[in-house]
């Protein structure tokens, strides 16, 4: 939603200062992704498994969209063969080039960096199994501090089209956010119990960062801050005291479907203004468009693929 209120603001159809934020819910999904598939990791399933069950998650809507995408009059990107042979091979986050990076549709460039994340995963989990906490802590968070502290220092003068490119879309500087999942998965794994200190501290520095550096894409770096301590805490919630809401039906089905509506939002919204304009009625409009589009890509792709490919070539504990 932080994303979808994000483009919104973009196209123009609501004008609300903090909705210019909204990118950084992409660094919300990669701290999360980090975190969850460190969680859910067992030693042992190898990562030829990893690979496939990752591939039939995802790339089966990937493909659908992307073609649907190249099919409608008026695209979210540059289309053409280079670019469409880039999202087939979700590359194009690599190039320092916006035109390519958000090409055909433009919010999968998120899935080019996932792609990365997801063929080291298995040598990083390998790499950081069994370490103490506090070496987690200094790997996670001096690798993030690293890349930071080179991202923001870009804020402070006029960059260039590549630099904007390359610092807030390359698969390498998004690394870290993943990362950082990872390590606070894996920490809790191991026992580690997070205070409430330890959130308010992340939570300061992201407020000071703010003050300090705002322009984009800092809020990525605050945002990220912010957003582990938020998945942290609501982790160690879950395993203590759940939250009866959260496991609300609705909640965990808007769950399973909030990766299709990622995936069509922006063309829902881009062609929704093309076609009505960009009052308040087209965006309510816009999001049903995306919530109904996502409920038919659920179930008629994502669901039938991946079992599809899991039976195929996962063998029997598919």
């Amino acid at each position: 939603m932080f994303v979808f209120v994000f483009h919104l603001n973009s196209v123009g159809i609501i004008s609300f200062a903090p909705a210019k934020l909204g990118y950084s819910g992409v660094a919300f999904f990669f701290v999360l992704s980090g975190f969850l598939l460190a969680w859910t990791d067992r030693q042992g399933q190898g990562a030829s498994k990893f690979y496939l069950r990752r591939f039939a998650r995802v790339y089966p809507s990937h493909l659908v969209v992307m073609l649907v995408a190249l099919c409608l009059p008026t695209g979210v990107g540059e289309s053409g063969p280079l670019p469409t042979l880039m999202n087939v091979l979700l590359v194009q986050a690599w190039a320092p080039d916006f035109a390519y990076t958000y090409s055909v549709n433009g919010v999968a460039w998120s899935l080019s960096c996932e792609v990365l994340f997801y063929l080291l995963f298995p040598f990083i989990v390998a790499a950081l199994r069994g370490l103490s906490v506090r070496v987690l802590v200094v790997v996670g968070f001096g690798l993030f501090a690293v890349v930071s502290s080179a991202v923001l220092a870009t804020t402070m003068f006029d960059a260039g089209p590549a630099v904007e490119a390359i610092r807030y879309t390359n698969p390498l500087v998004r690394l870290p956010e993943f990362v950082l999942g990872v390590c606070a998965a894996l920490a809790m794994r191991s026992g580690w119990v997070p205070k409430m200190w330890h959130g308010a501290v992340l939570l300061a520095v992201a407020g000071v960062g703010f003050v300090a550096v705002s322009d984009k894409p800092a809020g990525d770096v605050w945002g990220t801050l912010i957003f582990l301590a938020v998945i942290v805490g609501a982790a160690q919630a879950d395993c203590t005291r759940p939250v009866r809401i959260m496991q609300a039906k609705p909640l965990i089905y808007a769950g399973e479907v909030s990766f299709g509506f990622y995936l069509v939002h922006q063309l829902v919204i881009v062609h929704s203004v093309h076609l009505l304009g960009t009052s308040a009625a087209v965006g309510a409009l816009a999001f049903l468009a995306s919530v109904l589009c996502a409920i038919a890509l659920h179930h008629g792709v994502e669901r039938p693929a991946n079992k599809a490919l899991l039976s195929r070539f996962g063998g029997r504990r598919a």
